[in-house]
């Protein structure tokens, strides 16, 4: 599921930046990408603009450590989903430092016009994937040192999103149980009280 939604993020963004700066080729434009690589090194496409995840995050606490449904007279106890938000980072990497920004401020007209989405908006969207936000995520200055320094302190042209919110539920029946449906009392009449004997003499 997250990689369906950033998948639909890119393929979006890729339609307005194609149609706003007359881009041919879009598909080695705009990439999605991770940070870095196995050896440490940036996998942000050479004169191109990268989108890649930064970090999940739970975006809710489930109240209730299960949730029950009714199925054929028997309560079926599933586990809460989790729910997630996704941080993300758009970064323009271009030899020609203008053509940097030109990019990443058409990302972020992008994402002014367009930051929700649904299968109305983006008809290739999974039918089974739930509509989503997305909204400008400004990191304080140590967490931008910080993903920087994954850089090697290499700075481009960048801007960080949050993606919210995409529920995880595996289908997965954790338990089984009858409901109730009669309750037999048996009712026994004992001998009268002591104090009520001794009235009765």
């Amino acid at each position: 599921m997250i990689d369906q939604a950033l998948t639909v993020v890119r393929d979006a963004l890729r339609q307005f930046i194609r149609l706003k700066l007359q881009v041919e080729m879009i598909e080695e434009k705009v990439v999605l990408t991770s940070l870095i690589d196995q050896a440490g090194q940036s996998t942000m496409p050479n004169n191109g603009l990268g989108l890649a995840l930064y970090r999940i995050v739970e975006d809710r606490v489930s109240e209730s450590e299960y949730r029950s449904t009714l199925t054929d007279s028997e309560f079926e106890q599933i586990r809460p989903p989790v729910i997630i938000s996704l941080e993300f980072l758009v970064a323009a990497n271009f030899t020609d430092y203008s053509e940097s920004l030109k990019y990443i401020s058409t990302a972020l007209a992008f994402f002014q016009s367009q930051n929700y989405f649904d299968q109305t908006s983006n008809p290739d969207m999974p039918a089974d994937m739930a509509p989503f936000s997305v909204s400008l995520y400004t990191q304080n200055v140590s967490e931008h040192n910080h993903t920087w320094s994954l850089f090697g302190g290499r700075y481009m042209p960048s801007v960080m999103y949050r993606l919210r919110s995409i529920d995880i539920q595996e289908q997965q029946i954790q338990r089984i149980d009858t409901p109730v449906e009669n309750i037999d009392l048996e009712l026994s009449v004992g001998e009268p009280a002591m104090s009520e004997r001794v009235n009765g003499d």
